[in-house]
């Protein structure tokens, strides 16, 4: 046997190990030793060449990144999403917020920061896919020295936000009240609770509410609001108005800018709409009202 020939049988040898050992290991129910590689990508783009050919270090397609001095880095994209610009558009956190119980299905919130390091919240409630637009007008704007907003899903189809300086829930443009009872007078007496019957989508005998003889009426939120949306299961036909206050800790004081959106001919309640108000939340205080302490809106 020659030289060549005991290489020839080393080789040979060696090659039946390799491939018989990883299967006596599977066989023998033991660990397979695996090896971590780490890849650089300091290479060069080669979108002609064959993926499996061109290296570790060099990269066959390159999407949304771009070239630096040692490697590649990522970019804002190459493509329009939204028709404009968010008034600051560097975002550094989003979330989406899905409202089953409302008439917006998805909310797409995200954090934004303008080169000044001034951050602030914008929605998008076009429903995913579909891409729509965030409003220009910021729901809120972060107090100075925030950091990077965190969001998370809270109860009933909420959303909480911090931001390291603020926290904050929000449940969409709708959400659920907590509490409605008819009363008979501005002072909340002879209340009648109906909450079960407002909070379903029926609309038969028993789920909805009849105001009647008790012409007044209350509504509980667990957080400040600045609108209530009504469905009119039958319009009134009578002339009148409507007017909207809140507890301030002490009594029901009036909103302020209240508009009756279901208004029509001079008669309130006359069709769907919302009554808005300008925000109470820096003045509205909980209330006690019927075993519950919750935020308090009469009209």
């Amino acid at each position: 046997m020659t030289s060549r020939d005991i290489n020839r049988t080393f080789i040979a040898l060696a090659a039946i190990l390799i491939f018989a050992l990883p299967i006596l290991a599977f066989g023998a129910g033991q660990n397979v030793i695996t090896f971590n590689k780490q890849y650089l990508f300091s290479g060069s783009w080669m979108p002609d060449e064959d993926p499996t050919l061109i290296g570790p270090t060099n990269f066959s397609r390159l999407r949304n990144l771009r070239y630096t001095d040692t490697s590649i880095e990522a970019t804002l994209g190459y493509s329009k999403v939204n028709s404009y610009a968010l008034p600051k558009n560097l975002i550094k956190n989003g979330h989406q917020l899905y409202c089953n119980e409302t008439d917006i299905y998805s909310y797409v919130l995200v954090q934004a920061k303008n080169s000044a390091g001034s951050s602030s919240v914008y929605i998008n409630s076009s429903s995913i896919p579909s891409q729509g637009n965030f409003t220009t007008a910021a729901i809120h704007d972060d107090a100075a020295g925030s950091g990077v907003g965190r969001f998370s899903d809270g109860p009933s189809g909420t959303i909480v936000y911090s931001n390291g300086r603020e926290n904050y829930i929000w449940g969409g443009n709708e959400t659920r009240v907590s509490g409605f009872y008819t009363v008979s007078d501005g002072n909340g007496t002879s209340p009648k609770d109906l909450t079960d019957a407002v909070r379903n989508d029926l609309d038969d005998e028993g789920n909805y509410a009849s105001i009647g003889d008790q012409r007044f009426w209350i509504v509980l939120s667990t957080r400040t609001i600045k609108a209530v949306k009504y469905t009119i299961k039958t319009a009134n036909t009578t002339n009148g108005t409507t007017t909207a206050k809140y507890w301030n800790g002490t009594d029901f004081q009036a909103v302020s800018n209240f508009n009756d959106g279901t208004e029509s001919d001079g008669k309130t309640l006359a069709q769907d709409g919302w009554m808005t108000f300008n925000s109470t939340s820096t003045t509205a205080k909980p209330h006690h009202f019927e075993g519950t302490y919750l935020y308090a809106y009469l009209f």
